[in-house]
């Protein structure tokens, strides 16, 4: 399950059947789903966004005690530098500069979601293997 304002990245449910996509308007409107929903694995998230924008967005839920260890990946029309760094020290674990085609999208969220099934399996489970 995971999170987006982006109404192209909400199509991508339609590439993975089990998946939920919770679509929001604003920032502001994202937070309080992602605090609540049980199972989120991800927040996909646009900078360029109205009421609080993509960098407060990521600011607020990296304060909140349950997602600070969700992966957030953010999108955003800039190519500089300067971009990336500020995606990333508002909380993005991932930056993707617009325009940005279908692979590379479904290759970012793959890769997080991945990270994630990882991580969510006990050191000693994996011993196991």
């Amino acid at each position: 399950m995971f999170a987006t304002s982006s109404p192209a990245a909400a199509r991508w449910n339609a590439a993975y059947d089990r998946t939920t996509v919770l679509r929001t308007g604003t920032g502001r409107e994202a937070i309080a789903p992602i605090e609540s929903t049980p199972g989120l694995a991800i927040v996909l998230t646009d900078i360029m966004m109205l009421e609080m924008n993509g960098y407060e967005t990521m600011r607020s839920i990296r304060r909140s005690a349950s997602p600070r260890r969700l992966p957030v990946v953010a999108c955003t029309p800039g190519a500089m530098k300067e971009d990336r760094e500020k995606c990333l020290e508002a909380g993005a674990s991932q930056y993707l500069a617009k325009p940005h085609n279908a692979g590379q999208l479904l290759s970012a969220l793959h890769m997080w979601l991945h990270l994630c099934k990882e991580r969510s399996i006990s050191p000693r489970a994996r011993r196991g293997r």
